[in-house]
C-alpha cells in the first residue's frame, strides 16, 4: 500500500468504532501505532486536514467535551485500501494508528506515513496558511501573581514548621562535660533552625508585598478600558505610578468595578504598610533607628547590660528581628485579606472570570485582540493504554 496524494485518504464516516474491535467485542483488531515526536507539527497537519476534509471526523472527536481539557483534542479517521488510518492528537503527542482485520494488510511503514504528510504539508502551504489565519492564536505566559502566591504558601509552610527551641540555660561558669555536650548539641540545632527560619522569613517579607502588587497589575490589565489597553503609553503610565495611586485610580481606568477603592479600609492600609517595610528590605535600608534589636552601656571598655543573658543565644535570636512569627503571620494574612478586598469590588459580570484567572498558573494572550484568557485548567492529563 502506498499513499500518493490526499485523494488516497477517504474520510471514515462511521460514528462509532466498530473497526477497532473484533466481532467478539473483546479483543482489538491488529493495529500499528506510532508517534510523531515533533517530526510533524500538529498545527500544520491539522490545518492541512481541515482545509482538505473539513472539521475532525474521528470517533474521539465525538467524545470530547466543549472545552480544552480532553484526553484527545482532535481525531481524524480515514479509510486507506482496506485499512483504517486514525490520527489523534493531545497537547503532548500526535499519534498515527493503522487498523485492519489482519496484520498482513497493514503494509505501510511509519516512515512512509511521515514522508507522505511532510510532502503534503510542503505542497499545500498556502491552504495551511489560510486555515491557520482563521484560528485564534494565543501566546501562553506565566501568571506571575499565581506563581508568587504558590511560592509564598510553600515558603510559609516551611517557615511555620520550624519550631525554635532555645538550648538549656546554664547560669554557672563551671559545668560538667556532660552538661557542656548537651548544651552544644542543643545550640547546634537551634542555630540551624533559626538560620533556616530567618532565610524563609526574609524571603516572605520581600515576596508577600509583591504578590499584592502583581494582583493590582493583573486586575488592571484584565479590566482596563479598551482605549487604554490599546495605547501602550497609557499602559506604561499606569504601571509607572506608585502602587497606592494605581489602586486609587483603577475606577477611572477600568471597567467592571463597583466603586472607587476605599483607602480607609484596613485591608488597604495593611497592604501599604507591608509595601513600605518591604522597600526597606529591598533597598537595603541600613539606618540604625530602623534596625535596633538591643542596647548596651559602656564604661570605657566595660559593657554593662540591662539584663542577664546568654550572649550566644541573644545574638542568634537577632536573626529573627523583623521576621518573627507574629510579624510573618500578620503579613501573610494581610495579603490574602488584600486579595479579597480587591476582588469583592469587581461586578458580578466579571468576578467569576477574575477569580478563575487569578488562580490559573498559565494564561493566554491574544495579540490581535489584546485579550487575556484561561486556555487550560491547572491539571494536565495524558492518556495511555495499559496492556496486561
Amino acid at each position: 500500500m502506498r499513499l500518493n496524494s490526499l485523494d488516497d485518504l477517504r474520510p471514515n464516516k462511521d460514528k462509532k468504532y466498530p473497526y477497532l474491535l473484533n466481532n467478539d467485542k473483546k479483543t482489538f483488531k491488529p493495529f500499528k501505532s506510532f508517534f510523531s515526536e515533533n517530526r510533524i507539527k500538529q498545527a500544520d497537519l491539522y490545518c492541512l486536514l481541515k482545509s482538505t476534509f473539513g472539521p475532525p471526523n474521528g470517533f474521539m472527536t465525538f467524545l470530547r467535551g466543549n472545552h480544552s481539557s480532553n484526553f484527545i483534542q482532535w481525531d481524524y479517521s480515514f479509510k486507506v485500501n482496506g485499512c483504517f488510518l486514525d490520527i489523534l492528537a493531545s497537547e503532548r503527542f500526535l499519534e498515527f494508528r493503522l487498523i485492519s482485520d489482519n496484520e498482513e494488510s497493514i503494509n505501510i511503514s511509519e516512515e512512509q506515513i511521515f514522508e507522505f504528510f511532510e510532502t503534503q504539508i510542503n505542497n499545500n502551504k498556502e491552504s495551511i496558511r489560510k486555515v491557520k489565519g482563521e484560528l485564534e492564536h494565543w501566546d501562553i505566559f506565566i501568571n506571575t501573581h499565581s506563581r508568587l502566591k504558590e511560592s509564598i504558601k510553600k515558603i510559609y509552610d516551611r517557615y511555620s514548621n520550624v519550631q525554635l527551641k532555645q538550648p538549656i540555660t546554664i547560669k554557672r561558669p563551671v559545668v560538667s562535660r556532660h552538661e557542656q555536650s548537651i548544651y552544644m548539641s542543643q545550640f547546634k540545632k537551634y542555630t540551624k533552625d533559626i538560620l533556616e527560619k530567618k532565610t524563609d522569613g526574609l524571603a516572605l517579607r520581600m515576596l508577600i508585598p509583591v504578590v499584592g502588587e502583581s494582583l493590582v497589575n493583573l486586575l488592571f490589565y484584565l479590566l482596563a478600558r479598551d482605549e487604554i489597553r490599546a495605547d501602550k503609553r497609557l499602559l506604561d503610565n499606569f504601571f509607572r505610578n506608585q502602587v497606592d495611586i494605581r489602586i486609587k485610580t483603577m475606577h477611572l481606568n477600568c471597567k467592571g468595578l463597583i466603586k472607587p477603592y476605599d483607602q480607609n479600609d484596613d485591608r488597604f492600609k495593611n497592604f501599604l504598610r507591608i509595601m513600605n517595610t518591604r522597600n526597606d528590605f529591598l533597598h537595603g535600608n541600613v539606618m540604625p533607628v530602623s534596625n535596633c534589636f538591643d542596647d548596651v552601656y559602656f564604661d570605657g571598655t566595660i559593657p554593662i547590660f540591662n539584663e542577664e543573658k546568654d550572649m550566644s543565644v541573644e545574638y542568634m535570636e537577632q536573626n529573627m528581628f523583623q521576621v518573627d512569627d507574629e510579624t510573618i503571620n500578620a503579613n501573610y494574612q494581610y495579603i490574602f485579606d488584600f486579595e479579597e478586598y480587591m476582588v469583592e469590588n469587581v461586578t458580578d459580570q466579571y468576578k467569576g472570570q477574575i477569580k478563575l484567572v487569578i488562580e490559573s498558573t498559565e494564561l493566554g494572550f491574544n495579540k490581535k485582540t489584546n485579550r487575556i484568557g484561561v486556555l487550560f485548567d491547572n491539571t494536565l492529563s495524558q492518556t495511555m493504554m495499559i496492556i496486561k
